[in-house]
């Protein structure tokens, strides 16, 4: 699996560049085969375009132990769904440009979808029983690459990191159990400037409990992988979601541990209210603290999106400033502005964000340091996420 893995985000990898080059090569292309019947296509699309859609290889759908025989049919099916809304040109793009290049990274982009998420159905289904019941469920694949010219005084004049998330279903042996594999700093504060969050690369395994009502439980565990060696942590975070003054409430408090750096804990609280069909406003309250950190780590952030159709696409403006309770004094250690643009570079799975940014830090005596980030993103069956 380890093996599968790395070939996998070697694979991500690949086509992350040459996406950054969209345009730039012509390739030639055997015919598309036809799509197979059953497979759901999205309502009023132009029939050139359902004409010109690939169509994952029929022999590795199948791609499943001897012991557990499933319907390469319905593995297809899910396979094409979760594609189907990356497929889409938003409505305000005007007709997608069709040529030799764009028709080969539609079937790239597909293939290697496919391959990677049945890479990880075999391995689901390797010792699961014959007649189990098999949840037909597709596994998920991120990737963002961001780069950062200027900033704070403690930070490179120019950087670059790449931050990836996969998200593998194994329905065969546990439904809501997922593997996982990334490197997105999940236990910083959600404000943090992504470059700056911890990108060691973690392994492991996710479980997800519906509990009361309007809330579930999520646990996982595994290994954090660093340059000293593997650590190994846990974590346990319980998420509510309710209505409330014309928005969404949504609070997670979390735990977690890990073997060198000790016990930990994080909360969140975010209300989020629509003003209209294309404005929002989002208000967010965090709070931080672990055993490697003196006292406390505070975030408040406040958001003003403008969307696009789609809530994909638009303009965030951002400001938010991080508190620190240390030793009963209390002090910013950061305050932030930004404004962030995001739009389809193509169709629905390749996306690219500009966001200048003025600092106000601790270090650097509160004046105001310029930046400006640069992120591609990339999804493989992921559903573009809202813009906020």
């Amino acid at each position: 699996m380890n093996q599968a893995i790395q070939r996998a985000a070697g694979l991500i990898l690949v086509l992350a560049a040459i996406s950054t080059v969209a345009g730039c090569v012509r390739v030639r292309e055997p015919a598309a085969p036809p799509p197979p019947s059953g497979v759901l296509r999205e309502e009023g699309a132009r029939q050139d375009e359902l004409d010109e859609a690939p169509t994952c290889p029929a022999s590795e759908a199948d791609a499943t132990s001897a012991k557990m025989k499933l319907d390469p049919s319905k593995v297809l099916a899910v396979q094409m769904q979760a594609l189907e809304s990356q497929r889409k040109v938003p409505p305000d793009r005007g007709k997608s440009k069709v040529n030799n290049f764009t028709k080969w990274l539609d079937r790239t982009h597909e293939t290697w979808f496919c391959r990677m998420d049945n890479w990880v159905r075999s391995f689901d289904t390797l010792w699961a029983p014959e007649g189990t019941d098999y949840d037909y469920e597709v596994s998920t694949f991120r990737l963002n690459c961001y780069m950062r010219a200027g900033g704070r005084g403690s930070e490179k004049d120019f950087e670059a990191k790449v931050r990836f998330n996969a998200r593998l279903a194994l329905p065969a042996l546990e439904k809501k159990l997922y593997l996982f594999i990334d490197n997105t700093g999940r236990d910083s504060l959600p404000g943090a400037d992504p470059l700056e969050k911890e990108s060691d690369t973690r392994l492991g395994l996710r479980r997800v409990w519906q509990s009361i009502r309007d809330s579930e439980l999520d646990l996982g565990g595994g290994l954090r992988l660093r340059s000293s060696g593997p650590v190994v942590y846990g974590d346990l975070e319980w998420r509510w979601r309710k209505k409330w003054l014309g928005g969404r409430f949504d609070f997670a408090p979390s735990g977690f541990y890990y073997s060198d750096d000790g016990f930990g804990q994080m909360t969140t609280a975010v209300w989020t209210r629509p003003l209209g069909e294309t404005l929002a406003i989002q208000l967010r309250l965090a709070e931080r603290s672990t055993e490697g950190t003196e006292g406390l780590e505070f975030e408040q952030t406040a958001r003003l999106a403008w969307y696009r159709p789609g809530r994909t696409r638009g303009w965030v403006l951002q400001g938010s400033l991080f508190p620190h309770l240390k030793s009963s004094e209390l002090y910013w250690d950061n305050a932030l502005l930004n404004v962030t643009y995001r739009n389809s570079l193509y169709k629905n799975w390749i996306y690219f964000n500009l966001t200048p940014q003025l600092d106000f830090a601790r270090e650097d005596d509160y004046k105001a340091r310029a930046s400006l980030r640069m992120g591609l993103q990339i999804l493989f069956g992921a559903k573009p996420a809202e813009l906020m």
